[in-house]
């Protein structure tokens, strides 16, 4: 899986490195309703009955991340 910068790097033109954070927002039109996240599948060569064993993947690295984030060690 690409990361966002590898995916848009034709579109960014500079980066912002400090401690800060940047909250995305936005929707993804593809998959944001029933029948294109059918659509979606099918052309992944999945069927949508498939979904829950499709998404698995995802769900571990999000819930990977979460953790990785949730650990905070204390300032002194």
């Amino acid at each position: 899986m690409e990361t966002l910068t590898q995916t848009y790097s034709g579109k960014i033109s500079n980066k912002l490195s400090c401690f800060d954070r940047i909250i995305f927002q936005g929707i993804m039109p593809e998959i944001s309703y029933a029948q294109g996240m059918t659509s979606h599948m099918y052309k992944n060569n999945e069927k949508i009955f498939d979904y829950p064993r499709y998404v698995e993947p995802l769900k571990d690295l999000i819930r990977k991340n979460a953790e990785q984030l949730a650990f905070v060690p204390a300032l002194l």
